[in-house]
């Protein structure tokens, strides 16, 4: 499968299928309804400032894959900035390095642009497998903290200094 990585900002129109992905995973049972997760993708079309959104798109600019870099994600720990924020890939190009690759990617962001450590919580839905996910690849956990549907969520960080990955373009 050939697919690159591009800002949001690169092509807004798809801003609106990317916040259904983050509805129907995250929010669905929250009270957090469409309306407000549209409104706030339209607002990651960034590319110099936070929020800042990378897609994975098809040559045809079909999305398969997000990523977003953000200043908050969780109300309960505001002291800790920023945060990869939904990660997510279409379940059929799933298990093909994609996630992966915008992880990289947005570390490589990171990197550019001065930034020293990453956050992000884990999904209690694959609590288990992301734990093991992303402690394969070098982040650590740091702590414990409620989300928004006021669930305990584990907390972890990742040190730029070591993202030593060259093969994502930026």
């Amino acid at each position: 499968m050939e697919y690159e990585i591009k800002f949001l900002k690169e092509i807004p129109f798809v801003s609106s299928i990317l916040a259904h992905w983050a509805y129907q995973n995250w929010y669905l049972d929250s009270k957090i309804d469409l309306k407000t997760v549209i409104c706030d993708y339209s607002k990651r079309d960034n590319s110099d400032v936070l929020p800042v959104t990378f897609v994975a798109v098809l040559k045809n600019n079909f999305p398969i894959g997000m990523i977003s870099l953000k200043k908050s994600d969780l109300q309960s720990r505001p002291d800790l900035s920023p945060w990869l924020s939904a990660l997510y890939v279409m379940p059929e190009c799933r298990k093909q390095g994609v996630a992966e690759n915008l992880i990289n990617y947005l570390l490589k962001f990171c990197r550019n642009n001065d930034i020293n450590r990453v956050h992000l919580f884990i999904d209690k839905k694959n609590e288990k497998y992301l734990e093991n996910y992303y402690s394969l690849r070098g982040w650590k956990i740091n702590s414990e903290a409620i989300n928004h549907k006021n669930e305990m969520v584990r907390i972890f960080y990742y040190d730029i200094k070591y993202f030593t990955k060259n093969d994502s373009g930026n």
